[in-house]
C-alpha cells in the first residue's frame, strides 16, 4: 500500500493533472484488489476487461461490485512492494534480483513458519513455477514435467506436503559462498529453522554428501538420502559395481551409514538415524 502510493506519486510527478486525480489506496482497497486477482485466477477469461463486460454471459457481477475497471487498472499500473529508488545496483554487495518482491516473499515465509508446527519427517527438493517470459534467472530443466520456469528450493512436511521453508533460485552465487557445493548450502539453509529438534530430513542425490549428513547430525538433525557414488569421503567400495540382484554392501562410520545394493541397477543410500556399530561386512 505505502510503496504503491509512493511509486504512483513518483511516476506522476511530471503530470500535474493525473497526479491531482490520483487517489491513494488504503488497506481495505488493497485487500479488495488482491481478492479480485484471486477470483480472476479461478474464473479465467480471455481479457481483463471481460470481467466488467455488460454481457451477462461474460461479465463477473462480483468483480463489478467490488471495484471499477478503471480503478483496478490504475492500481495494477502502480502496484509496488518496495521502493525502486533504493534498489541496489547490479554488482553491489547487497544486490538482489528479487528486490521488488522481496517484502512479499519474506512476509509469506514468516507466516507459513509461524502458523504450522512440522511433524518429524521433512522433505527437501526443488520445485518449478511455470514461466516462459523474459527473466534473467529463468531455468530450463528438461527432465521435469514443467521444463521452463522459476526454480524454488523447498522444505515440506512429508506427511501432507505443507511448505515449511522456500528460497527462489535467482542465479549462481559467489564461489566463496559454496565451500561444500550448492546442494550442501540448500539443505543447510532449508533445514536451519528446524535444527536441533531431532527432525528427519529426506532428499535426493543432488544434495547429499557425507559432510552434509555429518554437519546435520551436529545440529541434532537426522537425514536419509540417495547418494552419488562419486561423492568425496564415501568408502572405497562405493564405486564397486554390483552385478547380481540381492548383493548388498553396508559400511558404517560412527553414526553415518552407507548402503548399496543392486536391484535393476545399483542404488546407494546415506543415513544417520542409526546407532554406532562396528563396520559391517559385505552380505
Amino acid at each position: 500500500m505505502v510503496e504503491t502510493n509512493r511509486y504512483a506519486r513518483q511516476k506522476l510527478a511530471g503530470n500535474e493533472q493525473r497526479l491531482a486525480r490520483w487517489r491513494n489506496v488504503n488497506k481495505d482497497e488493497m485487500k479488495a484488489y488482491f481478492g479480485v486477482c484471486v477470483i480472476m485466477g479461478m474464473n479465467i477469461l480471455p481479457k481483463i476487461a471481460d470481467y466488467w463486460s455488460s454481457d451477462i454471459f461474460v461479465g463477473n457481477e462480483g468483480v463489478k461490485r467490488v471495484m471499477p475497471k478503471n480503478r483496478f487498472e490504475e492500481i495494477s499500473q502502480f502496484l509496488h512492494l518496495n521502493d525502486s529508488n533504493q534498489e541496489p545496483a547490479h554488482g553491489e554487495a547487497n544486490f538482489d534480483r528479487l528486490y521488488k518482491c522481496r517484502p512479499a516473499l519474506t512476509a509469506v515465509l514468516r507466516n507459513v513458519q509461524r502458523c504450522y508446527l512440522p511433524t518429524k519427517s521433512i522433505s527437501i527438493d526443488v520445485g518449478i513455477i511455470a514461466f516462459k517470459g523474459r527473466l534473467s534467472f529463468r531455468q530450463y530443466l528438461p527432465a521435469k514435467p514443467t521444463k521452463y520456469g522459476i526454480k524454488v528450493w523447498m522444505a515440506a512436511d512429508s506427511s501432507n506436503g505443507y511448505v515449511l521453508n522456500f528460497s527462489v533460485y535467482s542465479g549462481s552465487e559467489g564461489e566463496n559462498r559454496r565451500i561444500h557445493g550448492l546442494g550442501y548450502n540448500v539443505v543447510m539453509n532449508m533445514a536451519h529453522p528446524f535444527s536441533k529438534r531431532n527432525h528427519h530430513l529426506f532428499f535426493d542425490n543432488f544434495f547429499s554428501s557425507p559432510i552434509l549428513l555429518d554437519h546435520l547430525l551436529d545440529q541434532q538433525t537426522y537425514a536419509c538420502s540417495t547418494v552419488r557414488c562419486t561423492r568425496k569421503d564415501l568408502p572405497p567400495c562405493a564405486k564397486n559395481k554390483l552385478r547380481r540382484p540381492g548383493v548388498t554392501i553396508v559400511r558404517q562410520r560412527s553414526n553415518l551409514l552407507f548402503t548399496k545394493w543392486h536391484d535393476k541397477r545399483d542404488v546407494a543410500f546415506l543415513s544417520t538415524n542409526v546407532s554406532p556399530k562396528e563396520p559391517s561386512q559385505v552380505v
